[in-house]
């Protein structure tokens, strides 16, 4: 293109492409004086078509309107970006890129920071590492010891955290660990959350020493010492404060609320579920799928194995071990179920004890029922039954049996009341009556009816 005009001061012409170099230039210094350097007009683009070396000083880049506004010099680092470090003096062994990420950064050493106003608030950079939007954006002070990832990640948390994921650590936390969407959202302090919400809400509680793992995992918790393991374990509905709680399995504690939840340890599939609004209770140990399921206030129980007890809701101090031991007590207060189904169909146990597999398995009350099957359809109350099928039948109240077999009945037969039959197969065929007594193998074995009687010693009144 032609020239139009040359003087001291510029350059131009009138054609709208100019070629200011011929091509077999290879090596090119422009405006090395220059301390203020303006190229192309304030719209369109510029293009630059190798790599491009933006140096400052030491070893350091810094590219961008007002990147590294006030620095003096700097060492080793690399500064990208609108307005980034815009207060750092003397930015060393430094990594800060984006639209003012580490802003207001003033004595960065070894920081690495990337993302729009990732470290936004700090004044010190001391090795911390910052990637994402807004990551720790409101954290002042130092980021030594923090590792934020993700938009938001440890927005305005503390004293070495490391927080991955999308507003994981978002709230004033120290000392801990959140990986996964939300994950430890609130205030903590020494707290590991992994899993999406896990440990994100906790009201003006604050989780102390607590450990989620699993979505939503202690999601509303607020308490100290508390460990949730599994996909809604500990959930929660609302904020509450509860301690020293040990939950491991999906949906186990899913409902737990309240100041109240303390010291209880759920193991297993909805163990300890509860009931939405209603899980206030403590110091329970429901291990086992569904154990302890739908609780509410219930409180110092022990319930062990697949579906224990899980019809409890306000109950104490009970002890269930079994595959559906107590399956349908409910508001039962100081009783004991050792075996699978024993005392499966009992929905008011009394103060029983039930020992053995099917013991006490229909549904009568209190009593003492102990063997493989005793009393397994007995549904009166009260009595005392122990031997391997032991009472099987009996339905009347006011009964003791000791043997194998003694007073095993006939079904839907046996209503006899006030008896007393030890031995194996003492008033073995009793079916109504009452007041009678046998002692002995046998004694009384096929007295059907009657009442009154005595019979003492092997095979008496056959």
């Amino acid at each position: 293109a032609a020239l139009d005009g040359l003087d001291n001061t510029k350059l131009d012409t009138t054609s709208s492409t100019f070629n200011l170099l011929n091509t077999t230039a290879t090596t090119i210094n422009f405006g090395g004086a220059a301390t203020a350097l303006t190229i192309g007009a304030t719209t369109g683009s510029t293009t630059i078509r190798n790599r491009l070396s933006v140096p400052f000083s030491n070893a350091t880049e810094i590219l961008g309107y007002q990147a590294a506004n006030v620095a003096t010099g700097a060492n080793r680092s690399v500064i990208f970006g609108n307005q980034a470090a815009f207060n750092a003096t003397l930015p060393n062994d430094a990594t800060y890129i984006g639209y003012r990420a580490a802003y207001n950064i003033t004595t960065p050493a070894g920081g690495t920071v990337i993302g729009t106003e990732a470290g936004y608030s700090a004044t010190s950079a001391s090795h911390g590492t910052l990637i994402g939007y807004r990551a720790g954006y409101g954290v002042s002070g130092s980021l030594n010891g923090l590792t934020f990832v993700g938009h938001n990640a440890g927005y305005s948390s503390t004293s070495t955290t490391t927080a991955i994921g999308y507003e994981a650590g978002y709230g004033a936390s120290q000392y801990g660990t959140f990986v996964g969407y939300n994950a430890g959202y609130t205030a903590s302090t020494s707290c590991v959350f992994v899993g999406n919400d896990a440990g994100a809400y906790a009201g003006t509680g604050t989780k102390v020493n607590t450990v989620g793992i699993g979505n939503s995992a202690g999601l509303y918790s607020g308490g100290t010492g508390c460990v949730f393991i599994g996909n809604e374990a500990g959930r929660g509905i609302s904020a509450y404060v509860g301690n020293y709680a040990t939950v491991v399995g999906a949906e186990a504690g899913r409902h737990i609320v309240s100041s109240g939840n303390s010291w209880n340890t759920f193991l297993g599939y909805r163990a300890g579920y509860g009931v939405s609004g209603q899980s206030t209770g403590a110091s329970n140990v429901f291990i086992g799928a569904n154990a302890g399921r739908t609780f509410t206030t219930a409180n110092e129980n022990v319930m062990i194995g697949q579906d224990a007890g899980q019809a409890c809701s306000t109950d104490a101090n009970n002890v269930y071990v079994g595959t559906r031991a107590a399956y349908s007590a409910t508001g039962v207060n100081y009783s004991v179920a050792v075996g699978s189904y024993a005392g499966y169909l009992r929905t008011a146990l009394g103060t029983a004890t039930l020992v053995g597999y099917q013991a006490g398995y229909a549904a009568g009350t209190a009593g003492t029922i102990i063997g493989y099957q005793a009393g397994v359809s007995n549904t009166s109350n009260a009595p005392t039954i122990v031997g391997h099928q032991a009472g099987y039948f009996g339905s009347g109240s006011g009964n003791t049996y000791l043997g194998q077999e003694a007073g095993y009945g006939v079904s839907g037969q046996t209503t006899a009341t006030n008896s007393v039959g030890v031995g194996q197969r003492a008033l073995y065929a009793l079916t109504s009556g009452s007041n009678n007594v046998a002692v002995g193998v046998e004694a009384g074995r096929t007295l059907s009816n009657g009442s009154n009687n005595v019979a003492l010693g092997k095979d008496a009144l056959q």
